[in-house]
């Protein structure tokens, strides 16, 4: 046997097959308690069925894809979407029957006429929908016959046009909404509002703006948060730069400070200072090579107070 396409294989139908058997042992309890809730028993009926082919597809179709079963695969597509509309009625019927009870009513009302108008509408909507919408109304917007999925055996194919989700898909949709409109509409506006905000009011956007709100608050009654508690890091002030520092020198054999930097009045600055010209410099440099510590040694330090001391002590 070639591996399962299912990574889950064989989980999936294990499941499927045990659930399909906890839903019978429902349907047998009421049964013998004679006690039928209608919602829940056509919601248990109709997930027996479903569970169970869908139990016995991965099996079959574990590790093909093969057409086979004809007249089985038929029944099973009508089954699933007959399953896929009594969920959401069996919803409407139990809300329906728990809307009933917490108003102070009688599910079964003592007017024998207004008991079968109860029951037909529970029949309808638990059986009589399904099976119309599984049948022409599914007929009309069918593509194939049925189509087989590797790994999970034959399903439905309707159509997902406009037409298509107008009589098949819609019913997930609609009938769940219907029920909290004509059942909770005392809940609705509160239940509207929480999805709202549950998407629009918790963004960082949302978030932030709330800080800001509250800190201006706090600041009306003196409460300023630090920034640990805002959550933020400390940030720097604005660097500002002044007029970048000149470096000078110190000529060894004179005393006398010289500027670092070349410009066009560096030997007048020097000269201005008590220092030795460069010529001049040159020349004795030249006349005497035995004397080179007659040379102008410079030694570069710092304007700073703290500095000049260190390089004065240095020297």
């Amino acid at each position: 046997m070639v591996a399962a396409v299912d990574p889950t294989y064989p989980l999936r139908p294990i499941a499927c097959i045990l659930s399909s058997a906890m839903m019978l042992l429902v349907l047998l309890t009421s049964f013998m308690r004679q006690s039928w809730n209608l919602g829940v028993a056509f919601l248990c009926f109709w997930l027996f069925f479903n569970n169970l082919t869908l139990g016995i597809n991965g099996i079959i179709w574990a590790d093909n894809s093969e057409v086979k079963h004809l007249i089985y695969c038929d029944i099973v597509t009508h089954i699933q979407v007959i399953t896929a509309v009594v969920k959401p009625m069996s919803t409407l019927i139990i809300t329906r029957r728990i809307y009933l009870i917490t108003s102070l009513q009688s599910v079964y009302l003592p007017d024998e006429r207004m008991t079968r108008r109860n029951r037909a509408i529970e029949w309808t909507l638990g059986l009589l929908v399904p099976l119309i919408v599984a049948g022409p109304l599914y007929y009309i917007v069918q593509i194939a016959r049925f189509e087989v999925l590797e790994g999970f055996g034959c399903a439905n194919v309707p159509d997902s046009t406009g037409l298509g989700i107008l009589l098949v898909f819609s019913w997930s949709v609609t009938i769940p909404l219907w029920s909290i409109l004509l059942y909770l509409s005392q809940w609705a506006s509160p239940v509207l509002a929480f999805a709202i905000f549950a998407l629009f009011g918790v963004t960082k956007e949302a978030r932030a703006a709330y800080w800001r709100v509250f800190d201006i608050a706090g600041g009306w009654l003196g409460y300023k948060r630090s920034p640990r508690e805002r959550g933020a890091r400390s940030t720097l002030g604005t660097i500002e730069f002044g007029e970048r520092p000149q470096s000078w020198s110190r000529d060894v054999e004179t005393g006398s400070h010289r500027s670092s930097f070349d410009g066009p009045n560096k030997r007048d600055f020097a000269k201005g200072h008590g220092g030795v010209d460069d010529s001049s410099t040159s020349g004795l440099d030249t006349g005497r090579g035995e004397d080179s510590h007659h040379h102008a040694a410079e030694v570069v330090v710092n304007t700073s107070p703290n500095r000049e001391k260190a390089g004065e002590g240095d020297i």
